[in-house]
């Protein structure tokens, strides 16, 4: 993910802190100065939304809020990271050279 914000983020800042689409809707409610998102979708619509306010780590003032992502197919967990660590719990099938498989 690529982000530009010269007033907040230093230029060219890398991260491999764990960051999903959740967490998007969440740091930009908060970077756009809307105050307790979570509770005003409650309230409002009956939403409860699973995302993390990651904008200080954005700026560089924390590390990540979500330490822990899950890969899945729809019926089965294929691999897990925990901070630095991901585990693969499934592979896809290797080709060979005629690309038929191994």
């Amino acid at each position: 993910m690529l982000i530009r914000w010269p007033a907040r983020i230093n230029a060219w800042r890398v991260s491999n802190g764990i960051q999903t689409n959740e967490d998007l809707f969440a740091t930009l409610a908060v970077a756009a100065g809307i105050e307790d998102v979570w509770g005003q979708l409650k309230a409002s619509n009956k939403v409860c939304i699973d995302g993390e306010d990651n904008l200080a780590h954005w700026t560089g003032e924390a590390p990540s809020k979500r330490n822990i992502v899950y890969d899945n197919n729809e019926t089965e967990l294929t691999a897990i990271r925990i901070g630095n660590w991901k585990s693969h719990s499934m592979q896809r099938c290797a080709l060979s050279s005629d690309g038929l498989g191994a």
